[in-house]
């Protein structure tokens, strides 16, 4: 079962560097989710390849 651990505001810039080190889309996915806080994207790797973030898909 997946938990909401953090959650940060950042720009443009620094939300296409996220994408880089998560390794958007080749090992992860993002998701968009409700929070109390409002809308937020979460990287995920329960939606790409076997789940396994050291194999890309």
């Amino acid at each position: 079962m997946s938990r909401l651990r953090e959650i940060h505001a950042v720009d443009a810039a620094t939300f296409a560097d996220l994408d880089r080190l998560e390794r958007y889309p080749e090992w992860y996915d993002r998701i968009r989710l409700n929070t109390p806080w409002g809308e937020a994207w979460c990287h995920s790797d329960e939606l790409v390849g076997d789940g396994n973030a050291s194999s890309p898909r």
